[in-house]
């Protein structure tokens, strides 16, 4: 095969070239070949260092990073035997190059003189330099060779390991279905769910009178909403507990093995444990600020929850005893009952109909509404662009453009959910902003992923919680795609701490609880009609519905993230029973016995998220403080809308995040601004 050249700044990347052509020894070649620009590069300055070596050393891992960026993007939207074979053939080789350049001596002093010796360096510069020595002195630089050779080996079966837990997890989602071959299994449910199961059953070749229902969000929260077959819903919540728990895909002993590597990782730098590690350079800065974070708001939620549980669990009691004509002593409440009753209650509270309200979410206009929206907060402009070179038929491309109508950067939308794609929603890189004297200036370029359901008829609806996700995620493109920061390291999401990172999105996300904001997101699909006032005093009320039940969930997940990395293997507890014990101090239900929830928790074993979940609350509480000013003084304030631009989304990690911060607000948040947003009263 012919070798193509590496990605160069101001280049799309070209998808159709590595879905089809690309194979492993061309991405060990452009490996081994930045290898040895690396080793060239502290020839030329190893004699007179100077500020030049870090971008020339970070345009070099640049080029790395992007062809590795675009194989891990693949592997989660289109993943197939190809690029999982060469995900897992190249995976070591990229893992050694980072490495090879993070416990580089040469390269490590060389940035230490730079910053002994550049008085001239601005505040900006110093900050990339010292960042680049910790990340050095964090990566084990400063390791006794044996020492170096025990952190390389972890690294690399960690990576390993990470793929190994996802890809289990997505497999497991995918082969799942339920097979409902009688018309009374669809009982209760949609239409939109119904012709969805249609489609999914004839795509896996089933009968004629077959309906097929998957694990993928689309399709398995509606039916956990609305089938009023108990039987069957169980079926469906024990199968998503339980994946990656049983056979050749069991999770269970990789997440030992996981946890068991980074602790040991975490002691050779070091640090007592991988949180104290983890936590560093993070605004919360220990574990005992994080658990003390989210004990604090457990304590304050918990009470109203419980109350939340209670009315809940009583409808489904109310809903037993009609049916049956008396009221029984008891009505066993599970865990599959509680998406259905839940809903049945969010009905019966506020007339809420979630098929009537999605049909003021047509996808084309919520997404040109979207742009609209954007424009008017922040004046920029998304406008698609023509792009055959995309790696689905679904995806969208577009490019954003400033004030002054100059082209700033690109993105990519791929939002319906499919086989071989992963669920959830997230954003994602290809290219980060540069702008220095010794290349020409690179544009940002951003992906935007979520799991809608797919058009039906050539008609796709969004539930108004889509839409939620919809703006959380676009809160992420915008941060790294409005950043006028000129250097890799700090452009855009990079350089941001982990738990900052969520702030933009969480903010972008309120807009979709106000009237203003829904003026601009809503209209009905056939008439175009706005959306009636009553469906929006819908939607705000229901606004906080179980909101501290919500909160109480997420802290949980938060705390297990934490206990598994403080506790394990320190203690002699295994990760279940460390799951199991966080469970019973703050789930206010009771998980089923083959419950095995963290085998399939990909945010902190196959992503990023380790020791970090607990990121989304603290960023919550940044991101309720910050729209409290929208709120006081009007969604669209030119003062405020400015002020986030200015000093949140264009600075990317370029100063201490907390000072930007403080500088848009005018002083530091507190907790209770979360809990006033979401009508927790704390007692």
């Amino acid at each position: 095969m012919e070798t193509p050249p590496a990605p160069l700044p101001d280049l799309l990347p070209d998808f159709r070239f590595y879905l089809e052509e690309m194979d492993t020894p061309w991405v060990l070649g452009v490996i081994a070949r930045n290898k040895d620009k690396v080793k060239q590069l502290i020839k030329k300055h190893e004699k007179n260092p100077s500020f030049a070596f870090v971008l020339e050393l970070d345009d070099l891992l640049e080029e790395v990073n992007k062809i590795w960026g675009v194989i891990n993007h693949l592997n989660n939207v289109v993943s197939s035997a190809k690029i999982r074979e060469i995900h897992q053939a190249t995976l070591r080789k990229f893992n050694d190059f980072n490495v090879f350049i993070q416990q580089h001596s040469k390269i490590y002093h060389l940035c230490q003189e730079i910053s002994r010796s550049q008085a001239s360096l601005t505040p900006e510069q110093k900050r990339l330099v010292v960042k680049r020595i910790e990340d050095f002195q964090l990566s084990g630089v400063d390791l006794a060779h044996e020492d170096k050779r025990k952190y390389k080996k972890i690294s690399q079966d960690l990576a390993k390991l990470n793929k190994q837990f996802a890809d289990n997890v997505l497999d497991e989602t995918d082969d799942y279905f339920l097979e409902v071959g009688d018309p009374e299994g669809l009982a209760g449910l949609t239409e939109t769910s119904i012709k969805q199961a249609k489609a999914e059953a004839e795509r896996r070749k089933l009968g004629e009178n077959s309906w097929a229902f998957t694990l993928h969000h689309p399709s398995f929260v509606p039916f956990m909403k609305n089938s009023k077959r108990e039987d069957l819903r169980r079926k469906m919540y024990e199968a998503l507990v339980t994946r990656a728990s049983k056979g050749k895909r069991n999770n269970s002993e990789i997440i030992k093995k996981i946890l068991d590597l980074r602790h040991r990782q975490a002691k050779l730098l070091g640090f007592k444990n991988h949180c104290v590690r983890k936590l560093k350079n993070r605004m919360a800065k220990s574990p005992a600020t994080v658990l003390r974070f989210l004990k604090d708001l457990f304590k304050k939620s918990s009470p109203q929850a419980e109350r939340e549980r209670q009315k809940i669990m009583e409808l489904k009691r109310r809903q037993v005893s009609t049916s049956q004509g008396s009221v029984p002593p008891s009505v066993p409440f599970y865990l599959w009952d509680y998406s259905y009753y839940s809903e049945r209650l969010k009905e019966e509270k506020y007339a809420y109909n979630e098929e009537k309200i999605k049909e003021y979410f047509p996808y084309r206009e919520v997404m040109d509404g979207l742009f609209g929206l954007i424009n008017k907060l922040f004046h920029c402009r998304f406008e698609k662009a023509d792009n055959p070179n995309l790696w689905h038929e679904e995806v969208e491309f577009y490019n954003l453009y400033d004030r002054k109508d100059r082209l700033i950067g690109h993105l990519y939308l791929d939002l319906f959910a499919r086989a071989g794609k992963r669920g959830g929603a997230w954003m994602d890189e290809y290219a980060a902003r540069k702008d220095h004297s010794l290349t020409e200036k690179q544009l940002p370029i951003a992906y935007l992923n979520t799991n809608f359901a797919p058009p039906s008829q050539g008609v796709s609806l969004l539930t108004h919680y889509d839409v939620v996700v919809l703006l959380h995620e676009m809160g992420h493109v915008l941060h790294h795609l409005l950043t006028k920061v000129d250097y890799l390291p700090f452009s855009g999401i990079n350089g941001v701490p982990w738990d900052g990172v969520e702030l933009p999105s969480q903010f972008l996300e309120n807009w979709a609880w106000e009237e203003g904001g829904l003026a601009y997101l809503s209209c009905h699909y056939k008439t175009k009609e706005p959306l009636p006032r009553s469906d929006f005093q819908i939607i705000k009320k229901s606004k906080n519905y179980n909101s501290a039940l919500n909160m109480v969930r997420q802290l949980n997940y938060a705390l297990i993230d934490m206990n598994l990395h403080l506790e394990f293997p320190e203690k002699s507890e295994q990760p279940h029973e460390i799951v199991a014990s966080t469970n019973r101090k703050f789930s206010l239900f009771e998980p089923l016995p083959m419950d095995r929830f963290e085998n399939s928790f990909t945010h902190i074993f196959g992503g990023g998220y380790s020791s970090g979940y607990y990121s989304y609350k603290w960023a919550e509480v940044l991101a309720a403080d910050a729209f409290s000013m929208f709120k006081r003084s009007g969604l669209f304030n030119r003062k405020w809308a400015d002020a986030f631009l200015e000093n949140i989304l264009e600075k990317g990690g370029s100063e201490d995040f907390m000072k930007l911060y403080v500088r848009f607000r005018g002083q530091k948040p507190e907790s209770d601004a979360l809990l006033k947003s979401l009508a927790i009263k704390a007692k």
